[in-house]
């Protein structure tokens, strides 16, 4: 069963608190932002035997042209197929779900 599970939003500089900003300007800490990454919210759950390809408020039918994903999901074989072994290998796990940022052709 692919029960879906949001996501959140991941902040922006733009629309922290004064709170939030305040925490991050007073950590001992150099961080640097190169490049942001025009992209998508992306997940992908894996169950034994199958997975569901989703997006931030939803799975996708095979059909959508969300980032030509179908065209492009054999890119993740390896990674369905590892995750399929492990959880077959372990009782105590169903599902395993990746969440991240997808992007390319639209």
């Amino acid at each position: 069963m692919h029960k879906f599970i949001q996501w959140p939003k991941i902040k922006n500089l733009h629309n922290l608190t004064t709170d939030e900003l305040n925490v991050l300007c007073n950590l001992n800490t150099l961080w640097t932002v190169t490049e942001k990454i025009d992209g998508t919210n992306f997940s992908l759950s894996i169950t034994e035997n199958d997975y569901k390809v989703g997006r931030r408020n939803g799975y996708l039918d095979n059909d959508t042209s969300f980032y030509n994903i179908f065209n492009n999901i054999y890119k993740l074989e390896k990674l369905i197929n590892i995750t399929q072994k492990h959880i077959k290998n372990c009782s105590d796990i169903n599902r395993i779900i990746y969440f991240g940022e997808y992007f390319g052709n639209k």
